[in-house]
């Protein structure tokens, strides 16, 4: 009898505690969702201060490494953000975080950075095709006009109708005087992807 009164007792003491408050530093879906859903928004600052609470809890949590990453970028913290996507590749090294580097170090003028993150790419991915087309036209866009085509080669083994590859190819023969199978490569290229101005251009 006396056991029945006191589960009775803290029954009704649980039914009547208020409801536990939600911890912002937990990271489960539902924070996962709630941070997402202010980074479309374009409420960077609230984005960093959510990620940098619970990284205070989880310093290796890569999801939000990567949502911390993405906000501080979007806020010209470029320096930041790459430091924290570097943290990304450490815990968890992918083809796709490497090529997101390559990506963000070339637009800041790190050529070199960027050529080593794209490598980084295609070595662990080798059939990362877009990889290869970014890497393509980089090493074209510096004059090194044998890498480029290496690596449209490579990019071509593994997708053979890839009309951006192929476009890279023709404009790398062309800046060599190799201009009938630049004619032809672009041709390729046309035929592929009818619609491209820029490849019309080009021919």
């Amino acid at each position: 009898m006396l056991g029945s009164l006191l589960k009775r007792l803290l029954g009704s003491r649980a039914s009547t505690a208020p409801p536990p408050v939600p911890d912002a530093a937990i990271v489960d879906s539902r924070w996962i969702e709630t941070t997402l859903g202010l980074q479309q928004k374009g409420s960077y600052p609230e984005v960093v201060a959510r990620c940098e609470a619970a990284l205070a809890r989880g310093p290796d949590h890569v999801d939000v490494l990567k949502l911390l990453a993405a906000a501080l970028l979007a806020q010209g913290r470029t320096q930041e953000g790459i430091r924290q996507l570097r943290r990304v590749i450490e815990i968890a090294s992918s083809a796709k975080a490497h090529a997101q580097l390559g990506g963000i170090l070339a637009a800041t003028g790190n050529f070199d950075g960027a050529i080593a993150s794209y490598r980084a790419a295609v070595s662990g991915q080798p059939e990362f095709v877009e990889a290869w087309s970014t890497l393509a036209a980089l090493f074209k866009a510096l004059g090194r006009y044998d890498e480029a085509e290496a690596c449209c080669a490579s990019g071509l083994h593994v997708e053979p109708r890839h009309a951006g590859l192929k476009h890279t190819l023709a404009t790398v023969m062309f800046e060599q005087a190799r201009v009938e199978e630049a004619i032809a490569t672009i041709r390729e290229s046309l035929a592929l992807q009818p619609g491209d101005p820029i490849a019309h251009s080009a021919l």
